[in-house]
């Protein structure tokens, strides 16, 4: 795995929703953890294992849906 310096933004945080989702393109996997203050950090597969994103974004569940319309959520909790 390859996690930016930015991953250490969730520390702290309360996860409310972890939604993956999965598609035909790069990334074809993405696992997001949405946070109570409606931010969410995302990770995605790569051709060599995982990533995480450059830091936390802005926006809770609703901007995690719409991420990335071409890809299907797989699970929401």
């Amino acid at each position: 795995m390859s996690f930016k310096p930015g991953v250490t933004g969730i520390i702290g945080k309360t996860i409310q929703h972890i939604v993956i989702k999965e598609g035909d393109r790069f990334p074809r996997e993405q696992f997001f953890l949405v946070f109570t203050d409606d931010t969410h950090y995302e990770i995605y597969s790569t051709h060599g294992g995982m990533s995480g994103a450059g830091g936390v974004d802005r926006g809770g569940i609703e901007a995690v849906r719409a991420f990335g319309r071409e890809q299907r959520i797989v699970l929401e909790r």
